[in-house]
């Protein structure tokens, strides 16, 4: 994984008139389990229309590949706090060589209210001998919450016609992440094919910020596929509230989905 910050204007425009174009400050924060394990407050300052690379070679405590680390960069620019649009990206490739993949987004900065439980992980898992879906969740908490100390979750799979094929439950440490093998999870309870088939991953648990990725690996042809997931508000208008509701009464049909 490498990760570029860009100190550009989002989307590639063009420099206009009064545009802040001051250098962009990075301090960098490698988490792994939840415990604090590096971090740099100045690690890059970047001058406007370039960018720092966050990599195994910048930041060599990423080589370890037996750990899952969350990394958190905080990125200023003028001095102050005040949000302006990024664009950063993420470049994944697998160890084998093969193809690679990369992700380039702008995300707005967390609200200081209460952070709602999310509800939609996954909506596209897919597995079959030659495929797997791995969805990694960072709980990065809220900065403005107090501190929780992390935060429980039950995820369930379900197949194309509704029904709960497994169910289990993770304990998010704050500032860790988990990785799902979603066809690892799945053995004895689902039989996989040569065909792809498509599940759906859902959850539901306490409230948390969290960064969610879903990677769909080819192990045969070696590609990988990548998807994060927003929180509803990004594709929804209607009553978040009935929906979330609704949602959370799903486990007390659980009996009559299987």
């Amino acid at each position: 994984m490498r990760a570029l910050l860009r100190n550009t204007a989002r989307g590639g425009e063009p420099v206009v008139h009064g545009a802040d174009t001051s250098d962009m400050t990075v301090s960098l924060k490698v988490f792994h389990a939840g415990v604090l394990e590096y971090e740099s407050a100045s690690f890059a300052s970047i001058p406007y229309g370039e960018y720092a690379e966050v990599s195994e070679d910048s930041c060599p405590i990423l080589a370890d590949e037996h750990k899952e680390h969350l990394l958190i960069a905080h990125c200023r620019r003028g001095g102050g706090d005040q949000y302006y649009a990024q664009e950063h990206q993420l470049i994944y490739e697998p160890g084998s060589g093969g193809r690679t993949t990369s992700l380039v987004y702008d995300q707005l900065p967390v609200g200081s209210g209460k952070t709602s439980s999310i509800l939609l992980l996954a909506p596209k898992a897919w597995v079959s001998r030659d495929v797997d879906t791995f969805i990694c969740v960072a709980n990065a908490g809220n900065p403005r919450s107090g501190g929780a100390t992390g935060s429980s979750w039950q995820i369930e799979f379900l197949e194309q016609g509704g029904s709960i094929i497994h169910a289990l439950s993770l304990d998010l440490v704050q500032n860790g992440s988990h990785l799902i093998d979603v066809k690892r999870e799945l053995q004895g309870h689902f039989v996989v094919s040569d065909q792809p088939k498509m599940l759906t991953v859902v959850a539901r648990g306490d409230s948390a910020g969290a960064v969610i990725l879903t990677f769909l690996v080819n192990r045969k042809t070696q590609a990988v596929a990548l998807e994060h997931s927003l929180s509803p508000h990004y594709y929804m208008n209607g009553d978040l509230s009935r929906v979330r509701r609704e949602a959370f009464l799903f486990p007390g049909i659980k009996g009559a989905a299987n």
